[in-house]
């Protein structure tokens, strides 16, 4: 492999990463800790698990404990500092709002086979599905024969979807979701945090009820509590129905305005339709509240119209982390048959 003749100073760091707020994942942590101490730690892992779990902070930690003064990832020294920050010359964080590319994927390379007389080198790739073929195959090389002291930190909620070559070349290790008290108290913190009050029953029944993933959780005990329920509400009575010329008009203006992206639509539309099939099933009493009263029993047909376009929405460009063009979400969602 060549040799890169040049520091890569002007990659864009990604954002504040911190983990303060991580819960669980201490039998990892510990594990990675005595691997790190003797010398052991594999140079390309994978940490696959349900999504909205934590991996990305947890990523964030293991990076910190190879820069942290008591090599322990304590959150408070200048080492953990500069992780957290964004400004660690020797770590490149690779997080993109879309599909990650094929410059990224060069950007890897040249990071990695930077030689300097300093620290460890680190990459962490957040979601490495979203990664296209080409970026993917640009990167197969580096990840077969990472360069010496060098550290890849990978994340995946769909390791299903990478390419064999890829997962061939990576040591997984599968993440459990936090256990559901710790996950509890954070959920209970992270709510007040937003100026909402729920009980305890409400917090566990959620995490249970969204897989114990508390993130996922979070965003739906917001959106059932929060100004998003309005912005719900219309989406509900957009999609439960079919649409008409003017809703086209209403919902790319209401994609427009609540900024979703796809994979954020399609948990909305998700969350609603759980509340639906629920409520015709009997487990649920009362009518499920984003079910609009101006129309009747959705279609089952067309809910499975919706879902099938709403999957093909989230399945494109960037696998569904991009931000959405409103006006192709909104003619898709009118149309009879998914694109």
């Amino acid at each position: 492999m060549s040799k890169s003749s040049r520091k890569p100073a002007d990659i864009p760091r990604g954002p504040v990463r911190s983990f303060a707020d991580l819960v669980g994942f201490q039998d990892i942590i510990t594990a990675f800790h005595e691997l790190a101490a003797r010398d052991r730690v594999p140079q390309v892992l994978l940490f696959e698990g349900r999504p909205a779990i934590g991996k990305r902070k947890l990523l964030a930690r293991l990076a910190a404990t190879i820069y942290c003064e008591s090599r322990q990832g304590c959150g408070h020294c200048q080492g953990c500092h500069s992780v957290i920050h964004g400004y660690q010359a020797d770590l490149l964080w690779v997080e993109a709002d879309g599909p990650i590319k094929v410059a990224e994927a060069e950007a890897i390379q040249d990071h990695l086979s930077y030689q300097s007389s300093g620290a460890q080198r680190v990459v962490v790739i957040v979601d490495i599905e979203d990664m296209n073929d080409q970026a993917a195959n640009r990167l197969l090389k580096t990840l077969e024969e990472p360069p010496p002291r060098t550290l890849v930190l990978i994340s995946s909620s769909r390791a299903r979807q990478l390419l064999a070559t890829i997962t061939s070349r990576l040591v997984r290790w599968h993440v459990q979701p936090p256990p559901i008290e710790l996950s509890q108290h954070w959920l209970m913190h992270a709510l007040q945090e937003a100026g909402l009050t729920l009980s305890t029953t409400d917090v566990r029944d959620a995490l249970e009820r969204y897989s114990l993933a508390p993130g996922r959780a979070l965003l739906a005990l917001k959106m059932a509590n929060s100004v998003e329920q309005e912005a719900q509400h219309r989406l509900a009575s957009l999609l439960l129905k079919p649409l008409e010329g003017r809703d086209l008009h209403e919902l790319q203006d209401l994609l427009k305005q609540q900024g979703w992206k796809a994979n954020e639509l399609a948990q909305h539309f998700e969350l609603l339709l759980n509340r639906y099939y629920k409520w015709s099933l009997g487990l649920i009493a009362e009518r499920p509240s984003h079910w609009p009263a101006s129309v009747g029993a959705p279609d089952p047909r067309l809910l499975r119209q919706r879902r099938r376009i709403l999957q093909q929405i989230y399945r494109g460009g960037g696998q569904g982390h991009n931000f959405l063009n409103a006006q192709l979400a909104a003619e898709a969602l009118g149309s009879d048959t998914a694109f």
